[in-house]
């Protein structure tokens, strides 16, 4: 059943204005710059993270790099509440019509989004309950967790595995996108693309 607003009903219900959002044509212009922000500082992130994992010593840069990757995890969690804002503000464009891949990938795409939050804070929890707490607060490399350190951290277990989920999501996204651009040949790409002036 469609929401109110959009059978023309003037009976709105609560679950209505939380669940759906206003239909536009395509993506407004800071919905498709969070978007691609998000995904390079996600790869970003990712880098940083698979280096770290594997670091040996307890320099300074070291240290540097697990400032640098829990800032950049951090932006990604603020771009994630950004673009609830937005899609709220802004609206999104409709479903293709593609019922079956219109499901699936809502269902990405609820996933991601999900995981734009959770994975931010497991990696907060990483911290609080691993030496890299203590070694960011005092300012100290020789505090960090050394090679495999994390290994018997739950919270990273959960960090790492979250990632690889989102790697999977990533993928599918991507070939969802391949999909409708190459197959479908919709021009569902251009709804995240920015807008040239005419």
């Amino acid at each position: 059943m469609e929401p109110a607003y959009l059978t023309g009903s003037t009976k709105f219900t609560w679950f209505d204005k939380f669940r759906e959002f206003k239909v536009m044509k395509q993506y407004s212009k800071r919905m498709v710059i969070v978007h691609w922000l998000t995904l390079i500082l996600l790869i970003a992130a990712w880098y940083l993270g698979d280096s770290l994992d594997d670091a040996t010593d307890d320099s300074k840069a070291t240290l540097a790099g697990y400032i640098v990757h829990i800032s950049v995890g951090l932006s990604v969690l603020l771009l994630a509440v950004f673009r609830f804002y937005f899609r709220r503000r802004d609206g999104v464009p409709p479903p293709t019509g593609d019922t079956p891949m219109d499901k699936l990938a809502k269902g990405v795409h609820y996933l991601l989004y999900a995981l734009l939050y959770v994975l931010p804070i497991s990696g907060i929890m990483t911290v609080i309950t691993s030496s890299a707490g203590k070694a960011l607060l005092a300012g100290d490399a020789n505090l960090l967790p050394k090679e495999h350190g994390y290994r018997s951290v739950f919270a990273h277990t959960v960090h790492e595995q979250l990632v690889n989920v989102l790697i999977a999501l990533v993928a599918l996204h991507i070939l969802g996108a391949i999909k409708h651009q190459f197959i479908s040949k919709d021009g569902l790409m251009k709804r995240m693309m920015l807008r040239r002036k005419d």
